[in-house]
């Protein structure tokens, strides 16, 4: 039976979704340990010695190979706190996509609209250097945010506020070196969970499954 220790990268966002996959793979195959390590930005294996990285946004590296599992859905998300102020005062659907959906910019650089008429006259009152900072001053009141289905749908205290839509620069990444690829050890870390995510496609891709 294989065995070893792999070093994976993992999205920020990631790890609430992994762990019961990562958990049911050394449950399978007790002979592994695995390092996981957190990245907030584009997977570098080289500067972490890792094998394989999942990523969630933006388009990986070009010297990764590896699968996409899935398209990543974006939705307006607010507070479903009953005191934050009008926070449906407008109605979803309109043509400003750009208060609704990641622009061009890094994904990690997205603002928190106002519906309050409170902040600058763009109605921008907090910006956030991460997706998880945005989603927890969403959850706390500040005003509406865009978020990934992903991690938008999972949070309690969020509620979506627009149907959800697709950015191609944000899709769902399983990446290794070519290398590496080859190695026995890493396809059956690879294969195992590229199955698993694949179960959780309807949740990456905005269909509203919860787990």
């Amino acid at each position: 039976m294989l065995a070893g220790e792999l070093s994976i990268v993992v999205d920020e966002t990631l790890p609430s979704l992994l762990a019961p996959i990562f958990a049911e793979f050394l449950r399978q195959f007790p002979d592994f340990c695995l390092h996981v390590t957190t990245v907030d930005k584009a997977p570098d294996l080289s500067a972490h010695d890792a094998n394989v990285t999942i990523f969630a946004n933006g388009q990986p590296p070009g010297e990764l190979v590896g699968r996409r599992i899935a398209r990543i859905a974006w939705a307006l998300y607010g507070s479903d706190r009953k005191s934050t102020p009008n926070r449906r005062d407008r109605p979803m659907g309109d043509d400003n996509a750009s208060e609704r959906l990641p622009d061009e910019q890094p994904a990690r650089r997205r603002v928190i609209l106002s519906r309050a008429g409170k902040g600058t006259s763009d109605g921008v009152v907090y910006k956030a250097s991460t997706l998880l900072g945005l989603a927890a001053a969403v959850e706390g009141g500040v005003g509406l945010g865009a978020l990934p289905c992903y991690l938008g749908d999972l949070r309690p205290g969020l509620v979506r506020l627009s149907a959800p839509e697709f950015n191609s620069a944000t899709d769902l990444w399983l990446l290794t070196c070519p290398d590496l690829g080859r190695s026995a050890r890493v396809r059956q870390f690879v294969d195992f969970v590229a199955v698993e995510l694949s179960r959780l496609r309807p949740l990456f891709e905005g269909e509203g499954m919860r787990v």
